[in-house]
């Protein structure tokens, strides 16, 4: 047993290391992605810690009248306070929940296989993966769902072996954190959790069910004290979209959309393991299909992990018939707990497969495969700020930031063109400066402007419209300064 234990504790300090190389190192320097929704909501976030504005709903969710949670905004507020609103130090607390996502991904392979192996092998493939989706970084409410997604598995799992009352409780909650994370896949899950009570009622449907109800319910406190002071808005709103549904896509009968989500599905499992290789990936989920056919009805396959694997099944069906009947269009990041949900199946079958000789071989093949995929990237290189090119990277709106603080402007106005018209990465960061007492805060309509042009190589609005509304044809430039990300700074005076 100890020799286990050194081992496991050798293998997460292992994994720990890469993750600070290859993820953390990155948002130490400031390579992180700071576009529209990290400028939003580290904006709310610090209303809450500076303003002591308590907020009772999130961000918006794309449907009028219609918002997330609060408890987004007051678990980024955790970070915003403890660094005084730092983005570095935020973004780097969140690549640990990233490392934390595979650091709970092993465990909880470990604790259902047994496998040191295959729990490395995972864990390791979530970490180094190109795909996002299994171990995201991003300082975005949805970086919270694999995790998650991660302790309802779990807490199933033990509910199973137990039937704990910690376990219903945490059932329910991280079922309402996930909605919290992505509002699409979770009030997926949601309704899963409701309707997964019925089918595994053997399990879930006892005494302890109250403790799943309080879990469910105690993150819905906020949002209920905002509908009974805002006469129902959001309910409202929801009975609205569910009887006169706004389609913004194009809105396909429903045997398209069915084809459409399996084709969504399936591009999401050839990245998750094989590198979007469609071939590759084909074999393998055929593999997989067939290991579980041969396997399901041996007496190796124990019944807990059985009824486990019935269950990821059941729940990747129902998600498949949700997202069906969903008339709108399917942003990949809807679907940001399946990845998650896809390796632990993957798992529990590859530990099968190797008790059976014929299935063992065709299992490490297919195993070497997905590692020679999946190499890391950038383990060796050293940080090159000059390849940070991207106009929503973090580091390259704190260079345009910097220098207007250098000039230490008096009475000035700064004006942003952005693709998404307002501009909150550029708001938070002066925001944040003049909190620091670096810079004086922007006033409206002052002699003295400056222009933050973003995609400026598109010459947008140039002749008309944005940019001659902010000159009014009458400004004098003084001075013009070009920065990584494509964006462009102009300093103005009347």
């Amino acid at each position: 047993m100890k020799k286990l234990f050194n081992k496991d504790i050798l293998f997460l300090g292992f994994l720990s290391l890469l993750y600070l190389k290859l993820k953390t190192y990155l948002a130490y320097n400031g390579a992180f992605d700071f576009t529209y929704d990290q400028g939003r909501d580290l904006l709310e976030a610090s209303k809450i810690v500076f303003e002591k504005n308590i907020t009772l709903i999130g961000p918006t969710t794309g449907l009028p009248g219609i918002f997330y949670g609060p408890w987004w905004y007051y678990i980024l507020s955790i970070p915003v306070l403890i660094s005084g609103g730092n983005p570095t130090f935020v973004a780097i607390v969140f690549t640990f929940i990233g490392l934390a996502t595979s650091i709970a991904l092993y465990l909880f392979l470990r604790y259902i296989t047994g496998s040191f192996i295959l729990s490395a092998f995972f864990s390791y493939l979530s970490l180094v993966s190109s795909f996002w989706m299994l171990s995201p970084t991003f300082i975005w409410s949805p970086t919270l769902v694999p995790v998650f997604m991660t302790l309802l598995f779990f807490s199933f799992y033990n509910i199973l072996k137990t039937k704990s009352t910690p376990y219903y409780f945490l059932y329910g909650l991280s079922s309402q954190i996930i909605l919290q994370g992505e509002v699409a896949f979770g009030v997926m899950i949601t309704l899963w959790t409701f309707l997964s009570i019925l089918i595994y009622r053997k399990y879930l449907f006892t005494k302890n069910l109250v403790w799943t109800l309080i879990g469910i319910i105690i993150l819905w406190i906020p949002q209920i004290l905002f509908e009974i002071r805002n006469n129902f808005l959001e309910t409202k709103a929801a009975v609205s979209y569910l009887h006169s549904p706004k389609i913004y896509g194009e809105e396909a009968v429903i045997y398209i959309r069915f084809l459409q989500r399996l084709d969504s599905y399936f591009n999401l499992f050839s990245q998750t393991f094989l590198y979007a290789n469609n071939l590759l990936s084909f074999l393998l989920l055929s593999f997989f299909i067939l290991t579980l056919i041969v396997v399901y009805k041996k007496p190796t396959f124990e019944k807990n992990i059985k009824t486990l694997v019935d269950y990821l099944l059941s729940l990747i069906i129902f998600s498949i018939i949700f997202f069906t009947f969903f008339k709108d269009r399917i942003w990949d990041y809807y679907l940001i707990g399946l990845p998650t949900t896809f390796v632990i199946l993957a798992a529990i079958i590859l530990k099968q497969s190797l008790k059976t000789y014929y299935l063992k071989v065709t299992s490490i093949i297919f195993i070497i495969i997905v590692l020679l995929l999946n190499l890391p990237n950038g383990l060796f290189s050293r940080f090159n700020e000059t390849k940070i090119t991207g106009g929503g990277m973090y580091i390259n709106a704190q260079r345009v930031v910097n220098y207007i603080e250098s000039q230490k402007p008096k009475n000035y106005s700064i004006y942003v063109y952005s693709p998404a018209i307002f501009d909150p990465p550029f708001d938070y960061l002066l925001y944040w400066y003049n909190r620091k007492g670096l810079i004086e805060k922007p006033k409206e309509n002052q002699q003295i402007f400056y222009l933050i042009i973003r995609e400026y190589s598109s010459k947008k609005y140039f002749n008309e419209g944005w940019y001659v509304d902010k000159t009014r044809d009458k400004s004098t430039l003084l001075e013009e300064k070009a920065f990584s990300g494509d964006i462009v700074l102009e300093k103005h005076t009347f």
